[in-house]
Order: structure tokens, then sequence, then C-alpha cells
């Protein structure tokens, strides 16, 4: 087997030899329209970045989170979920009008929201954490609890 291998590799290598195949010519001669295709390339590049430069119109944006005035929190009962191999129900709260929360396990302690809009909590169940506070456009407040560490957040509680 290995010789009718290495005959029809010598056939190959004779036919090519003996075929005198037209030049090739780069990619940059070929015209379409009068155009060579590192025009045409060209104009596609510039087409691409004029659209990402502008930002779409404002009906198609994405919708962004609306905050309330900075130390505000919309006062009522907060339902709380944190995501775990699946989605779980965790402790909730009330958020009080005279800036107190009161734990759905019973403890109580103060709330504020400051110039930023880090919301701190102070006494109860969830003294020394921190939270975002955002207002979705359709109205609906939802405090979002950090990590220990303030890097993410881990909790999502919803009015």
């Amino acid at each position: 087997m290995r010789a009718h291998l290495s005959v029809a590799v010598m056939g190959l290598c004779a036919l090519l030899a003996a075929c005198k195949a037209p030049p090739v010519t780069s990619p940059d001669e070929v015209k379409i329209d009068g155009k060579t295709s590192s025009q045409w390339e060209a104009e596609a590049d510039k087409a691409i970045a004029e659209t990402d430069a502008t930002p779409p119109p404002e009906s198609q944006q994405a919708p962004k989170p609306v905050t309330t005035n900075p130390g505000t929190i919309s006062a009522g009962p907060y339902l709380c979920a944190v995501f775990v191999d699946r989605l779980q129900n965790a402790p909730g709260f009330t958020v009080n009008g005279d800036g107190s929360y009161t734990h759905d396990q019973g403890s109580k302690g103060a709330i504020s929201r400051d110039a930023t809009g880090l919301v701190l909590f102070s006494g109860g169940a969830l003294d020394g954490r921190a939270a975002k506070y955002e207002v979705d456009l359709g109205g609906r407040p939802t405090l979002r609890l950090y990590d220990e560490s303030r890097s993410r957040t881990v909790i999502d509680c919803q009015k």
C-alpha cells in the first residue's frame, strides 16, 4: 500500500508542475462595482465606527433604574429573596416612616440613606448591613443588600 501511495504522490507532483496556473492576484486587484475589496472594507469599518459612536435614540435605549431623592426610603413591608442553587425567600422587614425598621423576626433598628444613595442599617437583625436603593420604571422600590465586603449585592428586597 505504501508503494501505491508514493506513486500517487509523485503523479500529483508531476501534474502540478506541468500545470501552468495563472498567477494569484491580490484581493486588492479584484474590483467590484469599481471598488477594490480594501475600499469596500474601509467603507464598512467607517460605517461601523459611526454607528458605534452615535447612541441609539431615547426610545430604543434600555430602561435604567430610577432612584428617588437621596435620604428617602419608601416606607412599607419589603419581601426578600436570595439565590443559592435556587431562588429562596429570606426574612424581610418593614421600613417605618420615622427612620426605623422592624425585622420580620421581631428586632428593630434604624435605617438611613446618605447623599450617595447608600442605605445603612444599625441595630436589629440587619445591624451593620448596607444596601443600595432603587425604584424601577414601574415605581417599585427595591433594596439590594450588599455582602460584608460591599462588593456585590446578595439579597434583593422589594416592596
